[in-house]
């Protein structure tokens, strides 16, 4: 990859003036076609074409016919890149002429500068030299801008992606104390009901509140991790703890 200096050329089509009349043509719809040549790694846009204008005759015009090329500085100014004007007439599908016009001779024409709008004339011939008549358009240059070349041709910087933060990773759900509690079916009490008392109810205390009187100190319940959130994911403030159940104290202490 290399960086090279680059502008910004429009192209509008204007008018043309004496052109050569085609044979067996009572009337003459032409367009023209404008090419940039030269410039073998660019890969873009290199040909427009304006609209007919029809019943033009030999002195056509045209409108919203402006056209934006990317040209490289060094390749102007060695004199290897070439605006073409080719004008056909839309009937008969014939070429009437053609101008090449040097970028450089467009560069030198603006001044050091390199701004504003300039209007210019230039000479149409077919290949053999032979006058078909003028055409005229007006061209300017856009500021420098540095583009990145490669085997596919030119590419823009791409300004950088916004970083995005994944969502809070949900901390792992702790068994609740009475899973890990036998259940009352499991115990065996003499004369006694395996039922719970009529009083049966569950206390949720959530850490660090202290338990309900009489019970014990409960340490915290297995798989709570209270070193972070996995590798890769924000931590969590406050940490997301989840609630300690104890279960009743019935009339034997259990």
């Amino acid at each position: 990859m290399s960086t090279m200096e680059c502008r910004s050329l429009e192209i509008t089509v204007a008018s043309a003036k004496g052109l050569k009349k085609v044979k067996h043509l009572s009337k003459m719809d032409v367009y023209v076609t404008v090419k940039l040549s030269g410039d073998p790694a660019y890969t873009g846009q290199l040909e427009h074409r304006t609209h007919v204008a029809k019943d033009g005759g030999t002195s056509p015009t045209w409108s919203n016919s402006a056209f934006t090329f990317t040209i490289r500085e060094a390749l102007a100014n060695a004199n290897r890149l070439v605006i073409t004007f080719k004008i056909t007439c839309d009937r008969s599908n014939k070429d009437i002429g053609e101008a090449h016009v040097p970028v450089r001779d467009l560069l030198d024409h603006v001044g050091a500068d390199k701004a504003g709008q300039r209007y210019i004339t230039y000479k149409v011939k077919k290949p053999n030299g032979k006058p078909r008549g003028e055409i005229n358009f007006f061209y300017r240059f856009g500021g420098q801008m540095t583009r990145t070349g490669g085997a596919g041709g030119f590419a823009v910087h791409a300004p950088p992606l916004p970083t995005h933060n994944p969502a809070p990773y949900p901390w792992p759900r702790a068994p609740a104390l009475a899973q890990l509690l036998p259940s009352w079916g499991s115990f065996s009490y003499h004369g006694c009901s395996p039922s719970p008392p009529p009083s049966y109810s569950y206390h949720t205390v959530a850490p660090p509140h202290m338990p309900p009187a009489g019970y014990p100190t409960v340490a915290r319940p297995m798989g709570y991790q209270a070193e972070g959130p996995p590798a890769g994911y924000p931590p969590v403030d406050p940490p997301q703890v989840p609630p300690v159940v104890y279960p009743p104290r019935g009339a034997y202490g259990f």
